[in-house]
C-alpha cells in the first residue's frame, strides 16, 4: 500500500511540474523576439482578372515558418484585405480569412474563394480593378502574428460562387449537359446534394425518359437506378410499377436512368446523400410566391448554368414584412419574426429607409 501511495503522490507532483512547465513556456512567448512568418510572392500576374471561366482555377502560397524561439506547433491561415477609398486617402479594410488550420508552409487556393471573400465579406465592386493585401497568420492560442503583406491588383467577377455540384441531366433538358441543371453541396463536405429542379413547362411530356446525376459534363460516372426499366412509360404507369413521386429511390454508381418517377409538378426539391446514394423528394410545388401586406407575386425562376434562383421585381412599403408561399397556399416556406427566428407562419419583417422597387431572390 506504501508503495502505490508513493506512486500516487509522485504521479501528482510531476504532473504539475509539467503545468507549471508548460505556464513557464507561455511566459517565455516574448513577441520582440518572434520572428514573423513570411509569405512569398504567389506569382499573380501584374493584374489578375477573376471570371466565370477561371475561377476555378488555384493559386499556390508557400511561407517560411515563424520562429517563436521555442519549438511549438504552429497553425497558419491566409488573410486578406482590400483598400478602400477614405476621406484622407486610401484605408485598408479589414481582414478576412481564406482557410486555415494549415501546419504545414504551403497551401492552395481556388480564384472563386479570393473572389468569394473580397466581393461578398469586404465589398469590393465587381468588374473594377482593386488592390488586395495578402497576409499569413501564424497562430499560437489567441496571439497571432502576421507576415509583411503581398499586394496584388485583382478585378473580381460577379460570378456566384462554384460550390461543387452535380449535373442533373435527363431528358427534360434533351439529355445535354450545357442546358442541366445542378445539385450543389453547399456545406462542400462531399455528404449532400440537392436542388431545387424546373423541369420546365412541358414538364407532362418532356420527363418521360428519366434523368440522371453525373459529377462532370460527359458520360463518366454517373448515379441512378441499380437496374434498367424495360418497359416503356404508359406501360409502367398503367401497371402500378411506375410510382408517382416517391419520397425516397435507392440510386447507384453506374446505374441506368432514373424512370421510376411519374412527375406531378414542374418544380422538385431533391437531395441526394453520398453516404448512402438515397436519392430522395423533399418537396414538389408548381409555382412559389411572394406575399406581403396582402399581395402576391409569383417568383419567376432563373437557371443558367451555376446560377439557379427564384427572383421577383416589386413595390414594397416602408414597413412592409413578408414571407413566401408554395402554390398559392398560406404553407409559408421561408419567414422569421423580428428576432431573425425562423417560423412556418411568420413574415419576415424587413424595414425599409423608403417605399421603393426592390429585387428579392431565393437561391
Amino acid at each position: 500500500m506504501k508503495k502505490v501511495f508513493r506512486y500516487m503522490i509522485m504521479t501528482v507532483v510531476a504532473g504539475i511540474a509539467a503545468v507549471g512547465c508548460q505556464m513557464e513556456e507561455k511566459v517565455m512567448v516574448n513577441p520582440s523576439e518572434v520572428i514573423d512568418p513570411v509569405l512569398h510572392d504567389p506569382g499573380f500576374p501584374e493584374v489578375l482578372t477573376i471570371t466565370p471561366s477561371n475561377q476555378s482555377e488555384e493559386v499556390c502560397f508557400t511561407w517560411d515558418a515563424a520562429d517563436m524561439n521555442f519549438g511549438a506547433q504552429l497553425n497558419y491561415a491566409i488573410e486578406v484585405s482590400i483598400m478602400k477609398e477614405g476621406e484622407d486617402g486610401e484605408v485598408e479594410s479589414e481582414k478576412t480569412a481564406l482557410g486555415g488550420g494549415v501546419a504545414s508552409t504551403s497551401t492552395t487556393i481556388k480564384y472563386e474563394d479570393i473572389n468569394y471573400a473580397i466581393v461578398q465579406s469586404l465589398g469590393a465592386e465587381p468588374e473594377k480593378e482593386i488592390k488586395v493585401n495578402f497576409y499569413l497568420k501564424a497562430s499560437l492560442g489567441v496571439r497571432p502574428f502576421y507576415s509583411a503583406p503581398r499586394v496584388a491588383r485583382i478585378v473580381p467577377t460577379n460570378a456566384p460562387k462554384m460550390f461543387p455540384h452535380l449535373y442533373f441531366i435527363g431528358s427534360y433538358c434533351t439529355w445535354n449537359h450545357v442546358k442541366s441543371q445542378l445539385m450543389y453541396d453547399h456545406a462542400e463536405n462531399g455528404l449532400k446534394y440537392q436542388a431545387v429542379i424546373d423541369l420546365g413547362e412541358d414538364w407532362m411530356t418532356t420527363t418521360k425518359g428519366g434523368f440522371k446525376l453525373t459529377p462532370k459534363a460527359d458520360w463518366s460516372a454517373e448515379y441512378a437506378e441499380p437496374e434498367a426499366w424495360e418497359k416503356d412509360y404508359a406501360d409502367r404507369l398503367a401497371s402500378g410499377a411506375l410510382e408517382r413521386n416517391p419520397k425516397e429511390v435507392q440510386f447507384a454508381a453506374g446505374g441506368g436512368d432514373c424512370k421510376r418517377y411519374s412527375v406531378t409538378n414542374r418544380f422538385y426539391h431533391f437531395t441526394l446523400s453520398m453516404e448512402t446514394l438515397k436519392f430522395s423528394m423533399e418537396k414538389a410545388f408548381d409555382n412559389i410566391s411572394l406575399v406581403w401586406n396582402g399581395e402576391s407575386m409569383p417568383l419567376e425562376f432563373s437557371a443558367v448554368q451555376f446560377s439557379q434562383k427564384f427572383y421577383a421585381d416589386v413595390t414594397v412599403g416602408m414597413e412592409d414584412g413578408f414571407h413566401i408561399a408554395l402554390d398559392d397556399a398560406d404553407n409559408t416556406l421561408f419567414g422569421a419574426d423580428e428576432n431573425g427566428s425562423t417560423y412556418p407562419t411568420c413574415n419576415l419583417s424587413l424595414y425599409f429607409k423608403t417605399t421603393a422597387s426592390y429585387k428579392f431572390s431565393d437561391n
